[in-house]
């Protein structure tokens, strides 16, 4: 998470895209019927609840730039 000086002093909240993908991934090939190796899927368990926290970080960012407004 950072101030974006650039854009106003906007807070970015920044997060790897490959966290995203990992996440889809693995659920794709899931409901495809593919069973994933449990140490896999320690670390896709692990990857959901960064995304989840993600996730509200940027709603608490895009309620943070919306009080200016």
């Amino acid at each position: 998470m950072e101030f974006d000086y650039e854009a106003g002093g906007l807070l970015k909240v920044n997060y790897s895209e490959k966290l995203v993908t990992l996440v889809k991934d693995a659920r794709a090939i899931g409901e495809h019927g593919f069973p994933l190796d449990k140490r896999i899927m320690q670390i896709v368990d692990q990857a959901k609840k960064f995304y989840k926290e993600g996730v509200i970080l940027k709603q608490i960012a895009n309620f943070y730039n919306s009080m200016g407004s």
